[in-house]
């Protein structure tokens, strides 16, 4: 028998997680809020988050 370890929720956070980072790169760089989130497709709050984070 062969057991899977595969676990669609484990995926979806390790995208999330990559989105994040690639949002923060963004930001770093200097791009609009509006921008980083309608590339990176990550809620506008969720970026402004990000953006605190950055400047901190």
């Amino acid at each position: 028998m062969f057991k899977s370890f595969y676990d669609p929720e484990v995926e979806k956070m390790g995208a999330q997680k990559e989105k994040e980072n690639i949002a923060r790169n963004l930001l770093r760089k200097g791009f609009n809020i509006e921008i980083v989130a309608e590339t990176t497709e990550l809620s506008l709050e969720r970026v402004k988050e990000l953006a605190k984070e950055v400047v901190n």
